[in-house]
């Protein structure tokens, strides 16, 4: 670029009236970084060449001549296209040599056929001045700065522009000056500087010797009136109020440590990508009713870093804070920028701490508008961990049409392993529909983090009148919040008296324990194909109680109010309101909770719910991914009833589970009555308790007070005493206590053993577990099919498994399909098995619930004990919660502990097949943990082979742990959230109840009960060929009339027989008759002519 000849192209010279054939007319000088330089010539003549495409540099004097020079953008490694080395000179000057053959110009007295030489350095092309260094305009020449260009020039180099030259800068274009650099206009030359030019001089007009008689056009700057409103590179080492002013920012702005910068009323616009203000650990800034933003050149600006050191608390020190501190009022206002807060120094992953206090701010139309990163604040005097000291209250979160588009928009706030920011009274929007916005949008993300989201009352009272009450919102996202759990840290959410709007989903939870989601509104978005209130996935024990929920049917797309996908554990969705949706309640795949007994008894429970203008209330359908599918088979208790409400115009409730669910109901509240005809595969039970549907939490607090504490531990005891004897009651009636022996005499039976063992099973029914009834219906040779259909009938509870009736039909010999279909009607029966379990479901939600609640209050408040937390995830006696106990372990660096109990987890819940496989990967995410932990390294620093380990398990893992390897990879890259797919529900009403007459006489029949009349019809006399269900030997015949009067009983003896009826006193007509045995009947009609 500097040599002579250089590789930049050579203009030709015009023509005057002559156009010669294809002839190109190249008028511009392009400056390149093309380099050639010849090495060596080999011994076989060749010449060895190096070509470079970044040789930028300047390392001569050159004077450079040419109608048009022009500088485009060049890919370097320093970032510059042109580079003037130390002590060169470029001088621009009016070239002789002719480059047009017409139209001369006189110079110096003489016609000369060129043009004055005019550099142009393009938008995104950077100039760099070597101390020293020097660019020259003479003679008329003319450099242009087009906007978006820049120029550095460094100490004791300068730009000196002669009279009759001209120095143009563009708006957005910038000239940098540092050290003792100049900008040197002599009388004569002329200046266009654009108001919105960047003018950053370093010692400001110390850097500026302009002379008298220099033309400055109208509408262009002179340079004095904007350096003296541009900073550049500014170090607050002291403590500095800033009131009032309107500053340029160049570079950036250092707050020490020790020191205060205070900006009040005041606008500080950045003016290029790269600036940021640096708050040091130990430093303070305080934004007061200002607006930082960026120039008036569409660029962002890198935004506020608040540097901390991570060993050190957030905790006030003589009147200091350890950390960076920021904080934003009255108003202020950040905006444009990259990210408003980094709440750490990006990169360096010991620099975490620093901390935020906002009220009334506004986040305006930044690509992100705070980050946190792993940091665990702790109480000084004892080490225990505490939440993380930084709130906003009040505050606006907003992207909008103005929104510059820089850089894509994923989300407004991003917590990663932090713990206890608050949230009081904020409101987050975003429109989607702006170019580069994510469609994934989010408010609030969180990655294994703890946070709070509430209102705030406006006025001391308590409790708070709704007027007085400022909540925060949520609109226009894809989720308002969404939170995951990577297993690296024990943190959970709340959510309370907050508004979501027009989200395709208000809050979007992956496997986060012990969520509190309360007393907010979610008006359900319809831009979706479906829409939710609420999704959780993987999340256990979570606490969703008095919010309400609206749908808009008018749209064509599906609206849902929560919906809850493989909890596999007991959660209670309580005292909510749900209206105008598709399915108020949609439960996805497994949500039972495992290990108890054999019951399959607990898991997902609604209660004290209320429905209205729905098209169907409460849905439970399954994922076909799940090992298991289905809720809590007993909804409610005969001790109290469930206390839903129903609208459903096409299902009340719908069961595609594995379990037929039994429902209790208030017989004496019409509304809690769910229409038979509107439920599928649903067990309505009757039953006169009440459930007084009181709120759980009255204060809205989920922290208890030590009172309250005491309360919930007495709870806990009793009930889980209750559990426990109802458990040993229940385990000493199934299959009379002895399992293995009744098994074994099942198996070792022959034919004549039949007639005894079919007693001894009825003996010990409703109480047969499905491997007894399952073992039995394998033995064709020993039971009848009618024989065995007995045995089953008399078991209804485990017949409410899909994988017991499964077998029936699909074993060697199946069962008849009439059968079958019996034998799910008969599944909708009760026993006193069904009221046991009941009540064992019942003192188990109780303890649990109680549990929960104690572990809830530990994740919530400000100062948390870890030891005393784990003790409680281990009486909550599920798997999620002990891995939830070994996160903690991860958290203090404890992998031994945390090894070790995860090792027990497989024997503990008796894991195999997918489910064992599925802990592996868990395992191999904490032993990743552990590498990261002896190497010092973070997540956010993972080898290529660590990335690709955690892709695998994220493609082809299952269950919470491909979630928790999903989680680890969208830490690192925010493009990556997890899809929802649609759940796919009935589209009609296929409940296919049987009446009870005909059910009777279909179950006599499968019993092997037959009763044939010959002649049929009759005049005079007919005979009863009968057969009673085996070991029967009395049954009576009855004969009504068309208006059901008894007209003829008859008693039958033996279990088979015939039997003589003399019947010419009956008038002609239909009768119908019906023999009954016991509890069978078989019912058909007699003809007398």
């Amino acid at each position: 670029m500097g040599t002579n000849p250089s590789t930049a192209s050579l203009i030709n010279m015009v023509g005057e009236n002559t156009c010669v054939a294809n002839a190109k007319n190249l008028r511009k000088t392009y400056l390149n970084g093309i380099s050639v330089e010849m090495l060596e010539q080999l011994p076989n003549g060749d010449i060895k060449v190096l070509v470079r495409f970044d040789d930028v540099d300047i390392n001569n004097d050159t004077r450079w001549c040419s109608d048009s020079i022009v500088l485009n953008p060049i890919n370097t490694s320093s970032g510059y296209s042109l580079n003037l080395k130390s002590g060169k000179t470029i001088l621009l000057d009016q070239g002789l040599t002719a480059t047009r053959m017409t139209d001369p110009m006189v110079f110096n007295d003489k016609k000369i056929f060129a043009s004055p030489t005019v550099f142009t350095v393009m938008p995104d092309a950077d100039i760099h001045l070597e101390p020293s260094s020097k660019i020259v305009l003479d003679n008329g020449s003319m450099m242009h700065m087009s906007d978006n260009s820049s120029c550095v020039v460094e100490d004791s180099g300068y730009i000196e522009i002669k009279a009759g030259t001209t120095l143009q800068l563009d708006d957005c274009s910038s000239l940098v000056i540092n050290g003792n650099g100049k900008l040197i206009v002599r009388t004569g030359a002329e200046l266009r500087i654009s108001p919105n030019a960047v003018l950053a001089f370093h010692n400001g007009l110390n850097n500026l010797l302009i002379e008298d008689g220099v033309n400055i056009p109208e509408g262009y700057m002179h340079p004095a009136n904007i350096i003296n409103n541009t900073i550049s590179n500014v170090i607050i080492d002291e403590d500095t109020i800033w009131n009032s002013v309107n500053y340029n920012v160049h570079g950036n702005i250092y707050v020490k440590s020790e020191a205060v910068l205070d900006i009040r009323s005041s606008s500080l616009r950045f003016t290029d990508k790269d600036n940021r203000i640096i708050v040091e650990s130990g430093g303070k800034l305080i934004i007061d009713n200002s607006l930082l933003t960026t120039g008036n050149c569409s660029k962002l600006w890198q935004g506020i870093e608040v540097w901390g050191v991570d060993t050190l608390h957030q905790y006030i020190v003589d009147g200091k804070y350890q950390q960076g501190y920021l904080e934003l009022k009255n108003g202020a206002t950040i905006e444009n920028a990259i990210c408003a807060v980094e709440l750490w120094q990006p990169g360096n992953y010991h620099s975490e701490g620093g901390i935020i206090h906002a009220t009334d701010a506004v986040f305006r139309n930044n690509a992100k508008a705070v980050h946190a990163i792993n940091y665990t604040n702790y109480v000084p005097t004892n080490g225990n961990s505490s939440s993380y000291n930084s709130w906003f209250k009040n505050c606006e979160f907003i992207v909008d049409s103005d929104y510059i588009g820089d850089e894509t928009f994923h989300k407004h706030i991003d917590l990663d392993r932090v713990n206890g920011i608050s949230f009081k009274g904020c409101s987050f929007s975003v429109d989607r529909n702006v170019s580069n916005v994510a469609s994934t949008a989010t408010g609030i993300a969180a990655y294994s983090a703890g946070f709070s989201v509430d209102a705030y009352c406006e006025e001391i009272l308590y409790p708070c009148p709704d007027e007085d009450l400022v909540r925060s919102s949520f609109s226009g996202f894809y989720s308002g919040i969404h939170t995951t759990n990577n297993a690296s840290s024990a943190r959970t959410f709340s959510v309370r008296s907050s508004t979501f709007t027009n989200n395709d989903m208000g809050i979007y939870a992956e496997n986060t324990g012990y969520a509190t989601i309360l007393k907010n509104d979610f008006n359900v978005g319809t831009d979706a194909s479906c829409n939710f209130g609420i999704y959780v996935s993987e999340v256990t024990s979570f606490c969703i109680e008095e919010n309400n929920f609206h749908g808009n049917l008018q749209s064509t797309n599906d609206t849902y109010g929560i919906a809850v996908h493989n909890s596999n554990n007991y959660n209670s969705i309580y005292l909510n309101h749900f209206n105008n949706l598709t399915c108020g309640n949609i439960a996805i795949g497994n949500n039972k909770r495992p290990g108890i007994v054999s019951l399959s008894q607990s898991g997902i429970a609604y209660y004290c719910n209320t429905n209205t203008g729905n098209i169907n209330d409460f849905c439970v359908i399954k994922d076909n991914s799940a090992s298991v599918n289905g809720i809590a088979r007993s909804q409610g208790s005969s001790a109290e009833a469930a206390g839903n409400t129903f609208s459903g115009s096409q299902y009340h409730f719908y069961n595609d589970g594995e379990s037929v669910i039994n429902y209790y109901y208030n017989t004496n509240n019409a509304n809690q009555t769910p229409n038979s005809s509107r439920l599928f595969r649903i067990t309505s039970i009757p039953t006169s308790s009440v459930n007084p549907c009181n709120p759980h939490y009255g204060n809205g607090s989920v922290v208890r007070s030590d009172e309250e504490l005491e309360e919930l531990e007495t709870i806990y005891d009793n009930s889980i005493l209750t559990f426990n004897e109802l458990n040993n009651v229940y385990t000493s009636r199934i299959d009379g206590g002895d399992t293995q022996a009744e098994l074994l005499d099942i198996n070792t039976a022959t034919a004549d053993d039949a007639s005894r063992l079919r007693s001894q099973l009825l003996g010990l029914s409703p109480y047969l577990s499905q491997e007894v009834l399952t073992t039995a219906a394998s033995r064709n040779d020993v039971f009848s099919t009618s024989a065995l259909f007995e045995i089953l009938s008399a078991n209804p509870d485990e017949l409410k498994k899909d994988t017991l009736i499964s077998y029936l039909e699909n074993k060697d010999n199946p069962m008849p399909e009439y059968m079958t279909e019996l034998l799910r009607e008969i599944a909708n029966g009760s026993t006193a098995r069904t009221a046991l379990e009941s009540q064992m479901a019942k003192s188990e939600r109780e303890y649990i619930l109680a549990a929960g609640d104690i572990v809830r209050s530990n994740l919530n408040s400000e100062e948390s004990d870890n030891e005393e937390l784990r003790l409680w995830l281990g009486n909550m006696n599920d798997m999620a919660s002990d891995r939830l106990a070994i996160a903690t372990y991860i958290q203090e660096s404890d992998f031994e502990n945390a090894l070790a109990l995860a090792e027990t987890l497989p024997d503990v819940y008796g894991l195999q097949g997918i489910e064992l496989e599925e802990h592996n990967d868990y395992i191999s995410i904490l032993r990743l943990y552990e590498t990261l932990d002896e190497s010092g390294r973070d997540i956010m620093q993972l080898t290529e082979t660590e990335t690709e380990m955690l892709e695998e398990i994220a493609d082809n893992g299952s269950g919470s742990s491909q979630m928790m390897a999903y989680a680890i990879l969208s830490q690192n890259d925010e493009t990556l959230v997890t899809a929802v797919n649609c759940p796919v529900l009935p589209t009609a009403n296929n409940n296919s109840k049987r009446g009870t007459a005909n059910l009777k006489s279909d179950i006599a029949s499968a019993m092997g009960m037959k009763a044939d009349f010959a002649p049929n019809p009759a005049t005079a006399w007919t005979e009863i060929d009968y057969t009673l269900p085996l070991d029967e030997e009395k049954a009576s015949l009855v004969i009504t009339n068309a208006l059901g009067v008894n007209v003829m009983t008859v008693e039958l003896n033996g279990n088979h027989g015939r039997k003589t009826l003399y019947i010419e006193q009956l008038p002609a007509g239909v009768y119908t008759y019906f023999v009954k045995c016991g509890e069978y009947t078989i019912t058909g009609k007699l003809m007398k002519k």
